[in-house]
């Protein structure tokens, strides 16, 4: 849910994160105070996927702490197969994770369902749908992929930003 902003209060400051593992380099671009603060990325290997966006072996959230002498949550995890989304083979997964009644002092059982969609050419979640009783229906959905070369400006710093080298501790 939305903070709500007071009238006449400028808007809270966004984060932004620009990685590009070509260059080596990383930004944190801190929009309030135009400062992008660059920092070397680690060398040696592969380029993993982004951390938006988790790999068909993405999990369930940590379930809640359950009530001593309780029972565990019961797994199912389903194979859903492959097939096409925005022009890529996906496979699926739907796991459910059921907590039965008192098990966290639930006075009804509570089944959490995640199906997910993955692309591992590409080590990319396409689709993820998680439904909670407790908080609704999440869908996280990647759209429009393109396997075109990105424009390099989308991984610089926009112009007016001052850009500050950090140093990490070794």
């Amino acid at each position: 849910m939305p903070i709500p902003l007071l009238a006449g209060a400028p808007p809270p400051p966004a984060i932004i994160l620009i990685t590009d593992p070509l260059a080596g380099y990383s930004y944190i671009l801190d929009t309030a105070q135009k400062i992008a603060r660059r920092s070397v990325m680690p060398r040696g290997g592969a380029v993993g996927p982004p951390m938006n966006f988790p790999l068909a072996q993405d999990t369930p959230p940590a379930p809640p702490r359950s009530v001593p002498g309780k029972s565990q949550p019961q797994f199912k995890t389903e194979d859903l197969g492959t097939q096409f989304m925005e022009g890529l083979s996906v496979h699926g997964r739907r796991t459910t994770v059921t907590y039965r009644v008192g098990s966290i002092g639930n006075d009804r059982e509570i089944a959490n369902v995640a199906e997910i969609w993955s692309n591992t050419e590409l080590g990319l979640m396409i689709l993820r749908d998680r439904s909670d009783p407790r908080t609704g229906e999440t869908v996280t959905k990647l759209e429009n992929v393109s396997r075109a070369q990105p424009d390099p400006r989308l991984f610089q710093p926009p112009p007016d930003y001052k850009i500050v080298d950090v140093t990490t501790a070794q």
